[in-house]
């Protein structure tokens, strides 16, 4: 009532033009209502904390989604539900093999996921797939060289990797800008009820300032870190990393090394950083906002398939 009569009488004593007036009203309305219904005392909290840990300990709710990979899943406890996740490495060293592993355990536990394959078309999945599959080399998948007994294998091995399919949305459209992907990652949440968003990779989007590369991240990164909140749902990135001078595929990555931007560095809850050792990778956990950071992980490497192995830790020695 009082912002009316304030507007009332600026109106009446022609303190300010009509135009002016209505403005200020209308702007000092929506503070007033906004206010309303957004700000309170918070005790509620826990009462919504209690009755969600409940959930999820009675299996009602899922919080915490494992990659199925477990030498990863203990030190991380798997994709944190409304969380951005960021993996970055230089190329070659294996950021595809680990988002391509963590897709096909998901596809396995029913878990639907939806997938940007943005770096390449989306029939790699397949091959690799295949490929860990059957135990016949990728280069045989990819090149179409395959003798009578890998073809009876690929045949029998047909219909899982089908079944794994059906459970994951593939969008490898090229060219998409940040909004592009923001607006396909909710069809495929509330369309296809898909319960992770995995992104290959952060490169690949269209960005629209080539002047200011560094804004472009930060919008591209802050609409999928709104997915991740908005719906609950983890979401992971692949980033490729700047080369720093000395610096080769062995060295591990910083999270300052992420896009050349520091938005990475503020928006991810978990980052992950890959790097080469022999047999496989090294996975340094470079941030961890509700667990600890710094661990070294080693992942064996299924060499034949370029994808990672789901129970071996590889010892890293003094690496």
């Amino acid at each position: 009532m009082k912002v009316l009569r304030e507007v009332a009488e600026s109106v009446k004593d022609a303190k300010m033009a009509v135009s002016d007036v209505l403005s200020h009203g209308l702007d000092a309305w929506q503070a007033l209502t906004q206010r309303v219904q957004s700000l309170g005392t918070s005790e509620n909290l826990m009462l919504r904390y209690c009755d969600e840990a409940d959930a999820a300990l009675k299996a009602g709710r899922i919080a915490c989604i494992p990659t199925g990979i477990g030498p990863l899943d203990e030190e991380i406890g798997g994709l944190q539900a409304s969380v951005l996740t960021l993996v970055g490495a230089y190329p070659g060293v294996g950021k595809s093999a680990l988002l391509a592993t963590m897709l096909l355990n998901l596809a396995k536990k029913g878990i639907k996921t939806g997938f940007f394959s943005l770096e390449d078309e989306k029939m790699w999945v397949v091959r690799r797939w295949l490929s860990a599959a059957t135990g016949v080399p990728l280069f045989n998948f990819t090149t179409f060289k395959l003798n009578a007994a890998q073809q009876e294998a690929m045949l029998q091995h047909s219909q899982l990797i089908y079944d794994a399919l059906s459970q994951v949305v593939i969008d490898d459209r090229p060219g998409l800008s940040p909004g592009d992907v923001v607006q396909a990652a909710k069809d495929m949440i509330l369309n296809h009820q898909c319960k992770v968003i995995i992104l290959d990779h952060l490169g690949e989007i269209r960005l629209e300032r080539s002047e200011r590369y560094d804004l472009d991240v930060a919008d591209a990164l802050a609409g999928l870190r709104d997915v991740a909140k908005r719906y609950a749902v983890p979401v992971v990135v692949a980033s490729h990393v700047r080369r720093r001078q000395g610096l080769t595929i062995e060295d591990a990555p910083a999270l300052t090394d992420f896009a050349n931007s520091s938005a990475p560095e503020r928006m991810a809850r978990v980052a992950l950083g890959l790097s080469k050792v022999p047999g496989g990778v090294r996975c340094t956990v470079l941030k961890q906002t509700n667990g600890p950071a710094g661990k070294n992980i080693g992942l064996k490497m299924v060499e034949h398939a370029a994808m990672i192995n789901n129970i071996e830790h590889l010892p890293l020695g003094d690496a």
